[in-house]
């Protein structure tokens, strides 16, 4: 791994979009690994004042994403390479 960001492959994608999504809805809730079944730790990342461009990154077992959401609806989702 880098340490940077790359277009993501279907290979390891650890958290479903719905769940990234179902996050910005509740920020109480939070997403559980596809691998390892556990809860799985999140960065704000781009947070704007009215929410309409958000990032998040979530990493867990060594892998890293990063989704970006344009009003509350996930638009590209970025793995670390």
């Amino acid at each position: 791994m880098t340490g940077e960001y790359g277009p993501q492959s279907d290979e390891d994608q650890f958290v479903l979009t719905g769940e990234a999504e179902k996050y910005l809805e509740d920020s109480g809730y939070h997403p559980v690994c596809q691998v390892c079944k556990k809860h799985v730790p999140l960065k704000k990342l781009n947070w704007d004042e009215q929410k309409i461009h958000e990032s998040l990154e979530f990493k867990c077992h060594g892998k890293g994403l990063k989704f970006h959401f344009f009003e509350k609806k996930v638009f590209k989702v970025e793995e670390l390479i």
